[in-house]
């Protein structure tokens, strides 16, 4: 079984210790501070988003 992905949008001001956890839970974590284009471009790959307030999730990055 493969790892889930979860790719972090927002990672300024992440908590170390949550990506700690995620990767001790066996998670493989990308975590970056993306644009829009930049997360389009890569929320294909990801099986969880995880997004804080500045990323608007709609129905066209949903799509991807």
């Amino acid at each position: 079984m493969r790892p889930t992905r979860i790719l972090i949008a927002e990672s300024a001001g992440f908590s170390p210790r949550a990506l700690q956890t995620l990767r001790a839970a066996g998670a493989a974590v990308t975590a970056a501070d993306l644009t829009r284009a930049g997360l389009m471009r890569a929320i294909g790959s990801a099986d969880v988003v995880w997004v804080r307030l500045r990323t608007r999730v709609d129905a066209a990055l949903l799509d991807r």
